[in-house]
């Protein structure tokens, strides 16, 4: 039974997407410098965890895009939920100022304690610098959360993957970004 919100997806481990996620309500955690660091954090994880070659990415104040391809046997989806789901874990985490240590994940590629362990110094740091800026964060934020599924493109062919490309190095500036935003790149692996 498919939920009445789910999109057809089309599954194939040649195919590189297009993606874009949403929070809920459009809310733009992502002007904190904090979210973003864990947003970013929790992507490299998510890269060493599922698997795929990250063309390129973009994270503006309420959204983001990804332009990858699948390189193990996890689906879009599978990454999809991974990575929103861990993103906003940690960041709920940060504003309730507990961040706990990673769970290490079943998944393809292995993820040795030592990396598990720098990046949950890294998160813990991140929330000390989140705490320090904001001593009272449920004034300032509501509870993280993205808006349900997500919208994604099946890249068709160069001249579609070259479109998404220029769209991804376009977008700081179609969306006002400040001078030097520094949420976005190419060829991440």
């Amino acid at each position: 039974m498919q939920h009445r919100n789910s999109q057809k997806r089309f599954y194939n481990e040649n195919y590189t997407y297009f993606v874009t996620g949403v929070t809920k309500s459009r809310y733009p955690y992502f002007k904190e410098e904090v979210f973003c660091e864990v947003f970013w954090e929790k992507l490299q994880l998510c890269i060493k965890l599922k698997g795929f070659f990250l063309h390129g990415w973009f994270l503006g104040y309420d959204h983001f895009h990804l332009l990858l391809t699948p390189m193990s046997n996890e689906n879009i989806s599978e990454i999809m939920r991974s990575l929103k789901t861990n993103a906003s874990r940690a960041i709920n985490q940060i504003l309730e100022g507990e961040v706990c240590r990673p769970r290490l994940q079943n998944g393809n590629h292995e993820v040795h304690q030592s990396e598990i362990n720098i990046h949950y110094s890294k998160l813990k740091s991140l929330q000390q610098k989140f705490h320090h800026k904001h001593p009272i964060p449920e004034l300032s934020f509501p509870q993280f959360q993205w808006q349900q599924s997500f919208h994604d493109h099946v890249i068709r062919n160069q001249r579609d993957y070259e479109t998404h490309l220029r769209y991804i190095e376009y977008n700081p500036v179609k969306h006002e970004m400040p001078e030097g935003w520094r949420w976005w790149g190419f060829g991440v692996n």
